[in-house]
Parts: structure tokens; C-alpha cells; sequence
């Protein structure tokens, strides 16, 4: 009977010893778990400061666009930023052939001719300092108001 009991002891010392493995590697896993959760969070945090980052040059930049397409027309013209009929047409969202009429008789837009030649055509660039378009600007402003306190 003795040897019985000393077997039934060991049996539970075993089992016991089982349920303490289990237990730890049920810890080294939540363990492993938490570091790669951690490390999971540390990547997320890095790209959302990345993107903090890249957001906040995106904002810089349309700032500066914007401070770049503001009135200058207390500067001589020649100091002024001038524009394409093309990037006028992308910032207006209107045709280019449309932004090119607007212009086309306009004083102190920058005209430069280039003369047809054998091999291509005549081509015609426009630079357009800040304060003619901001004085186009106004004026179809003021034709739109006009119209519209005339229709109502």
C-alpha cells in the first residue's frame, strides 16, 4: 500500500509540475505577445509621426502656394511673381484657351513670340504678374456681381 501512495504522490507532484510548465509558458506567450504588441505600437507611432510630418509639409507648401498667388501689386511688375496661362487655367479650374483670351490684350502681361520656323510653328508664351491677375480677377467679380443684381 505504501508504494500505492508514494505513486499517487508522484502522480500529483507530476501533474502538478505539468500545470506549473503550462502556466509558465502560458506566461512566456503573453510575454511574446505584449513585446511584439509594443513593438507593433512603437511601428504604428513612428509612421503616424511620419505622416504628422508629411502632412504638415503638404500644409507648408499650399501655404506658401498660397502666399505666392496673393496680391502684389504694390511691387513693380518685373519683381512680381508671374504665372502661366496653363497654371492660372489649373488654380482658375478653366479651360486654357479661355484663360488665354482673358489675357490676350491685357497690359503688362509678358508676351513672348517665338516666329514659325521650317520645321515648327509660331508659338506664343504668356508670363502674368500677380497684380494683372488679381486685376482680371476683380473684374470678373464685379461683372459677375453686376449681372446678378441685374437678374434679381
Amino acid at each position: 500500500m505504501a508504494i500505492l501512495e508514494s505513486i499517487a504522490l508522484l502522480n500529483a507532484d507530476i501533474e502538478r509540475q505539468h500545470a506549473l510548465v503550462d502556466a509558465y509558458n502560458a506566461a512566456a506567450i503573453a510575454v511574446n505577445r505584449a513585446k511584439h504588441l509594443k513593438e507593433t505600437i512603437a511601428g504604428l507611432e513612428r509612421e503616424q509621426e511620419a505622416q504628422q510630418k508629411r502632412a504638415n509639409a503638404i500644409y507648408t507648401a499650399i501655404c506658401l502656394e498660397e502666399e505666392s498667388w496673393q496680391d502684389q501689386g504694390s511691387l513693380p511688375l518685373w519683381a512680381q511673381k508671374h504665372r502661366t496661362v496653363k497654371a492660372i487655367a489649373r488654380r482658375w479650374d478653366m479651360g486654357v484657351d479661355l484663360v488665354r483670351e482673358l489675357f490676350a490684350d491685357e497690359p503688362g502681361v509678358l508676351t513672348i513670340d517665338r516666329p514659325e520656323t521650317l520645321n515648327k510653328r509660331d508659338y506664343t508664351t504668356r508670363f502674368i504678374p500677380a497684380s494683372v491677375i488679381s486685376r482680371v480677377h476683380d473684374r470678373w467679380v464685379k461683372r459677375k456681381q453686376r449681372l446678378a443684381a441685374r437678374h434679381s
